[in-house]
């Protein structure tokens, strides 16, 4: 097995390098396997490159394996070659359910259809009635809103929100339904069980629907259910899962003054001027909150201070930081870290923290909190709004959003695992 590190000494030279003047190397950034004669050995360096775009690095090899391995002189009958590919990575997906099972619905119990564009964003569905699933009646079962017995048909639609910039690869339908519903998304039939004679299951059904049936803002889904002349019951449930693809690199938008920011990607390297290196003339100031340290919590980092006098010198993901923009106009920062493969934690500790949010994608207050319980482990949150210079409190309806920095009010220590 070869190992890769990371050689931060750049100063060498290829004809003053020898064993005794080799530059020390640093972490280790990949490992390969293989080593024989004539055979190419594949090592992938994708995150390292990601996290060191536009710069010289050197980079150092060493085995354990006990035959080791031989490089001769690029002059030499078995002169080394590196080759290196740039590839097309396959999209790295996050499942976000934009809707649940047992959400809220409009309905309406009017036979016949209510209207040509009942099944659009635009329609106006504030004259239905309204109530949690699963609806319906009849049966020895718990409805979480009770329909009345028609003889006939029912029609439901809910909308949600996606937000600017965030793609969806696909999405999953399921749908429980007794007898058979038709469902549509922003006005497409996305899922026809017509004609169908069953009870309720769950899933009766599970469809997969192309992703950019989405639209960016309000989108509307809406679900046609008949119950069969003489049928018992009827009942109504729905889930939405969507795949959205997180290995677009998060871009922040930042605005003149100050900004609450976390980085959601894990930075390589951590220093300020690193991390900030795209922007470094279009900001002078960064401040953390440090909870862990009760005598001295606010941490700063000023470009016209002197070294000894900054206390802020590193930036983690988990980290809600304030960052002074000194341009007139917004900057677009992107995010220069390593994208995370799996979920982080933030320490919490009693009283206010000042934390980052290190997801890829948008959450709900319930989804992000994970296994945080508002109540329980905290009980405030809050989120800085720079346009409009106001503080918000976060409500349990309210979005988790890639790039901000949220006060989160702790009752007692915890890890929060996003």
């Amino acid at each position: 097995m070869q190992f890769v590190h990371y050689v931060p000494d750049n100063s060498w030279s290829e004809d003053t390098l020898t064993n005794n003047t080799k530059p020390d190397f640093a972490e280790q950034v990949s490992t390969g396997y293989g080593g024989i004669e004539n055979v190419t050995t594949v090592i992938r360096l994708t995150e390292f490159v990601r996290a060191h775009q536009g710069e010289v690095v050197s980079l150092y090899m060493e085995t354990n394996s006990s035959d080791g391995f031989y490089f001769s002189s690029k002059e030499g009958g078995h002169a080394p070659e590196i080759l290196i590919w740039e590839v097309e990575e396959p999209p790295q997906t996050d499942t976000i359910t934009l809707i649940n099972a047992g959400d809220g619905w409009s309905y309406s119990e009017v036979d016949p259809q209510p209207d040509p564009d009942w099944n659009v964003p635009i329609f106006d569905d504030s004259g239905w009635s309204s109530g949690p699933a699963p609806l319906g009646f009849g049966d020895n079962t718990t409805y979480g809103t009770e329909l009345n017995d028609n003889d006939g048909c029912y029609y439901f639609r809910k909308t949600f929100y996606v937000h600017a910039g965030f793609e969806y690869e696909n999405l999953t339908l399921y749908v429980a339904s007794d007898n058979y519903a038709m469902v549509y998304l922003n006005g497409i039939l996305v899922d026809d069980d017509s004609g169908a004679d069953h009870e309720f299951s769950y899933w009766n059904r599970v469809v997969t629907i192309p992703g950019d049936y989405l639209l960016e803002g309000t989108n509307a889904i809406a679900a046609y259910v008949y119950n069969n002349a003489s049928s018992p019951d009827a009942y109504f449930d729905l889930k939405l899962d969507g795949e959205m693809i997180v290995n677009q690199r998060p871009t922040l938008t930042l605005h003149p003054g100050w900004n609450l920011i976390s980085l959601p990607c894990i930075q390589s390297p951590t220093d300020i001027d690193s991390v900030f290196s795209s922007i470094s003339d279009s900001y002078d100031a960064i401040q953390y909150y440090d909870a862990l340290d009760a005598n001295d919590p606010w941490k700063h980092y000023h470009k016209g201070k002197p070294a000894s006098m900054n206390d802020l010198s590193d930036i983690q993901n988990n980290m809600g930081i304030w960052i002074h923009i000194t341009d007139t106009e917004d900057v677009l920062f992107e995010d220069p870290g390593i994208l995370p493969n799996g979920g982080q934690t933030v320490t919490l500790t009693p009283g206010w923290n000042l934390v980052g949010y290190p997801r890829l994608s948008n959450s709900t207050r319930t989804e992000g909190l994970n296994n945080t319980v508002f109540g329980t482990h905290i009980n405030m949150l809050m989120r800085f709004d720079t346009s409009s210079g106001s503080w918000q409190d976060m409500a349990v309806d309210d979005i988790f959003e890639v790039g901000r920095g949220y006060w989160m009010y702790a009752l007692t220590s915890h890890v929060w695992r996003l």
